[in-house]
Formats: C-alpha cells, sequence, structure tokens
C-alpha cells in the first residue's frame, strides 16, 4: 500500500544525546493541492509558544520549541487568505518522545480557498482507494493459499470479494466527499485523530481511536454535540468498509442513528451506506426518514438531494412513477436554488436533468429523453469551462447517455 506516501507527518531518525534538554524541533515543507505537489513559498506558520515563520521558496519551514518537552501535544496553525490547508488533521501532532526520534517532518498540502474542498475529496479519496485495494490483495492472497478449495469454490468466493471490493470502492468514494464536506461543528477531536491516522496507513490506530469504549465515552461528553458524534461513528463505518467488515460498519451506522434519532445526516449516511449494498428496504427506511427531518427544517438543499437519491432507489426497483414524482421535485427545488446561488447548485441542475434523461428512456420516451441531455449537456459543458476537472465527467456521462438512446432508437 502507497498510503504512507499520504503520511501528513513522517518521522525521520536523529540521534539525541542522553539527558540533553528537551528542546525540539519540527521542520516541514508546503506543497500545493496534493502530498506530491509544487512547494509553495510564504506560507505563514505558527504554533504557540513559538516564533512565527513562513515557508522559504522551497517550500520548507522550522519551527523551534524552546519550552516544549517530548511527548507533548502540539498544533500547527498555517495559511492566510491566500492558502487554505487540505489537509487539516496532520497540524495536530505529539513532539518526538525521549531518546527516540528527534526530528519530524510535516507536509502541509495548502489550496486556494475556492479549490480547499476539492482538493480535500481528492486527497482523502486516494486514501480511501489505497486501503480497500490493500486490503482486497490481502484477502486474494489469503484465498489463495486455501489449498483445500476447488476450483470451482475458489472461484465463487472470488467472485464474492470482488463483489464486497466493489460496494467498498463506492462507499469509500463517498467516504472521501463526506469528508470533504464536513463542517468544524461536524469534525471533532476524536474525528480528526482518526482520520490522521487513517491518512498515514495506521488503520489499526485509527479504529481503536473510534473504539465502541471512546465513542461511548464521547458521547457522555459531547451529549449536546450531536453532529461531531454522528461523524465520529459515521467515519468509524467507512474506515471498516475499507478493510471488508460490511457487519462492522452496519452497527456503526445503526449506532449512529440511534443516539442521534433526529439526525439528517445520521440517516442520509444509513440509507447510503445500505443502498450501496442493495439493501434496499433499509435505505428507502433511512432516505424517508432523512426526508422527513430535511422538510421539518425547511432545508431545501437536503430535501433535493434525498429526493434525488430516493428517485436513484425507486427507478432501482422499477417503481418508475414514484422516480419520476421524486426527481422532478428534486429538479424544481434545485432550479429554485440555482437562482440565487448558481455555482452551488447548477451542477445539481444538470445532473437531475439527466437522472431524469434516464428514467424516460427506461420508459421508452426517446424524444424526451433526448431533450433532458441536451439541456443537461448545455449546462455541463458552461461549467466546465471554468472547472474542467470537476464537471468533464458529468459531460462525458451525459454525452454517453445521448449517443446510448440515439443507438437505441435507431
Amino acid at each position: 500500500m502507497r498510503a504512507a506516501a499520504l503520511v501528513g507527518v513522517c518521522m525521520i531518525a536523529l540521534g539525541c544525546a542522553p539527558g540533553a534538554h528537551a528542546a525540539a524541533t519540527l521542520t516541514g515543507i508546503v506543497v500545493q493541492d496534493r502530498m506530491n505537489g509544487p512547494a509553495v513559498g510564504r506560507v505563514p506558520i505558527s504554533a504557540p509558544g513559538v516564533t512565527p515563520t513562513s515557508s522559504g521558496n522551497d517550500g520548507v519551514f522550522v519551527l523551534r520549541f524552546p519550552q516544549a518537552g517530548p511527548g507533548d501535544e502540539v498544533s500547527i496553525h498555517a495559511g492566510d487568505k491566500a492558502w487554505a490547508v487540505v489537509n487539516d488533521e496532520a497540524l495536530s501532532l505529539r513532539l518526538p518522545s525521549a531518546g527516540g526520534i528527534g526530528k519530524w517532518q510535516l507536509t502541509i498540502v495548502v489550496a486556494t480557498p475556492v479549490e480547499r474542498m476539492r482538493r480535500r475529496g481528492e486527497l482523502y479519496g486516494l486514501v480511501f482507494r489505497e486501503a480497500v485495494e490493500q486490503q482486497y490483495q490481502s484477502k486474494l492472497n489469503e484465498l489463495n493459499l486455501r489449498l483445500q478449495l476447488t476450483e470451482q469454490e475458489r472461484a465463487r468466493e472470488r467472485e464474492r470479494l470482488e463483489r464486497e471490493v466493489q460496494t467498498a470502492r463506492a462507499l469509500s468514494q463517498d467516504a472521501s466527499k463526506r469528508i470533504a464536506e464536513a463542517t468544524p461543528e461536524e469534525a471533532g477531536s476524536l474525528y480528526k485523530k482518526a482520520l490522521a491516522l487513517f491518512s498515514q496507513g495506521q488503520v489499526e490506530q485509527a479504529l481503536l481511536a473510534l473504539s465502541d469504549e471512546q465513542l461511548e465515552r464521547e458521547n457522555k461528553a459531547l451529549q449536546a454535540k450531536e453532529a461531531q458524534l454522528v461523524s465520529a461513528w459515521q467515519l468509524k463505518a467507512q474506515m471498516l468498509v475499507t478493510r471488508l467488515d460490511f457487519e462492522g460498519a452496519a452497527k456503526a451506522q445503526d449506532t449512529a442513528t440511534r443516539i442521534a434519532p433526529g439526525s439528517f445526516n445520521a440517516w442520509f449516511g444509513y440509507a447510503w451506506f445500505n443502498q450501496e449494498r442493495n439493501d434496499f428496504q433499509a435505505a428507502r427506511k433511512g432516505y424517508e426518514r432523512a426526508l422527513q427531518l430535511a422538510r421539518e427544517a425547511s432545508k431545501a438543499s437536503d430535501v433535493a438531494m434525498t429526493l434525488n437519491n430516493l428517485g436513484n432507489l425507486s427507478r432501482a426497483e422499477n417503481r418508475h412513477a414514484e422516480a419520476r414524482q421524486h426527481y422532478e421535485e428534486a429538479l424544481k427545488l434545485c432550479r429554485e436554488l440555482a437562482r440565487t446561488n448558481p455555482a452551488a447548485y447548477l451542477p445539481h441542475v444538470a445532473g437531475g436533468l439527466n437522472n431524469l434523461g434516464v428514467l424516460s428512456r427506461d420508459e421508452n420516451r426517446p424524444a424526451e429523453a433526448r431533450q433532458l441531455y441536451q439541456e443537461a449537456l448545455k449546462l455541463y459543458r458552461e461549467l466546465a469551462r471554468s472547472t474542467p476537472a470537476v464537471y468533464l465527467s458529468g459531460m462525458a456521462l451525459t454525452l454517453n447517455n445521448e449517443v446510448a438512446l440515439e443507438f437505441r432508437s435507431s
């Protein structure tokens, strides 16, 4: 696994004289957009009790902690109006232990404020994908060593494993998106600690940080901070998915809804998890509860998102009339939201048009499907002009659907 390459904190051995004063030095580098991105100079770096500095032209910086002892936890601050930190979790770390490591290197990934969320999703998307692939290879090796299996049994087990991995990949893609969009109110200290460990490839330590006992203590300490509890339990579920432990992940998702029955995020996460596992009954239960909560809160964006997913679920179950009703209401809401915030909601309008187009195609309504695809394609082209890396894939998907429709109609 190359997840170690994504380490926010890398340790480099350096001798320490026995009994020497325990002042610590931390060196690091600031890079742009990704862990192996280009160096960024003149980014302010600071920490309590140290002299503020900034990265040099080569991106390198040094912080000296004259009053910090070995094992002390420190919090680094970085960035300014021009640069926002992408891997925030890496900025909380523990200084070297006595007689051991004398120097740590910290990689700080920054992006422009407008690009931060996307770059964060990409960074953690890679972390989760590599965790899934590592587990897949491990399970595949175990399967190949089971010499008592017949070839037919081995083929069935391999097919089952590949189905699980496909589900894990889909859920992990959603996990990185949720991490990128998490607000400060949702990301508590336990969540950040576990995510930092996971991003360093320390999956076992991350899961220990999110053990049932730790989360129960967090539950008692954060009774008024429901959002942080939900995020921690769902992060645990997402990490367990990378281990292909779907039973454990399901338990974590269930717990999130139990401790926060009035949380939209808890029920939406529960529904999405079960939809990807093809447990449509549980998914519908989750989406319907999430929709109820979103309507009660009068949060149109959450209502639209849930309706869209209910539409996808109903279409998968061949409940086309329900799917159309959900899609059309979601699209109407997204159009209304896009009038005041086009940058945020025009992509959702385009996605909704594409979904309705697919449904119309399934219902053998080619003229209607063609019109919907063309409107979606026009929006994706406009969006791709300013942000091609984000919207070219949506444009390609819609083009593919339109071509498939023409081929089907010919």
